[in-house]
C-alpha cells in the first residue's frame, strides 16, 4: 500500500505540477494575446491614419493638378484675348495711318496747286510790273 500511496501522492503532485504549469502557460498566453490585441489596435489606428493621410495627399494632388490645368487654360484664354486685342488695335492703327496718308497726299497736292497758282500769279505780276516799269521809263 505504501507504494500505492507514494504513487498516488506522486501522481497528485505530478497532476498539481501539470495544473500549475498549465495555468502559468495559460496566463502567459492570455497576457500575450492581450498584448497582441493591443498592438493590433495600435497598428490598425496607425494604418487608418496613414490611409486618411494618403487620401488627403491624393485629393490635394488632384486639386493641384486641376488648378494647374485651369491656370494654363486661363493663361491661354488671356493670351488669345491679348493677341486679338493687339491685332484689332494694329488694324485700327493701319486704317488711321492710311487715312492720314491719304489726307497728307491730298494736302500735298493742294499745296502744289496753290504753289503753282502763286508762281503763275507772280510771273503775271512780274510781267505786269515790268510793263509798268517800262512804260514809266518811256514816259
Amino acid at each position: 500500500m505504501f507504494l500505492r500511496k507514494s504513487t498516488s501522492d506522486d501522481l497528485s503532485r505530478e497532476i498539481q505540477q501539470l495544473t500549475q504549469d498549465y495555468e502559468k502557460l495559460a496566463k502567459e498566453q492570455k497576457e500575450r494575446i492581450l498584448a497582441l490585441r493591443e498592438q493590433n489596435r495600435t497598428l490598425n489606428a496607425q494604418l487608418e491614419a496613414c490611409l486618411q493621410e494618403k487620401t488627403a495627399v491624393a485629393n490635394t494632388l488632384i486639386h493641384a493638378e486641376q488648378a494647374g490645368r485651369q491656370l494654363i487654360e486661363d493663361a491661354k484664354q488671356r493670351s488669345d484675348q491679348l493677341l486679338s486685342e493687339a491685332y484689332r488695335k494694329e488694324a485700327a492703327s493701319r486704317k488711321r495711318i492710311q487715312t492720314h496718308r491719304s489726307m497728307l497726299e491730298e494736302l500735298a497736292h493742294s499745296c502744289e496747286q496753290i504753289l503753282t497758282n502763286i508762281e503763275a500769279e507772280l510771273k503775271q505780276s512780274s510781267s505786269v510790273f515790268t510793263l509798268d516799269l517800262s512804260e514809266n521809263k518811256q514816259a
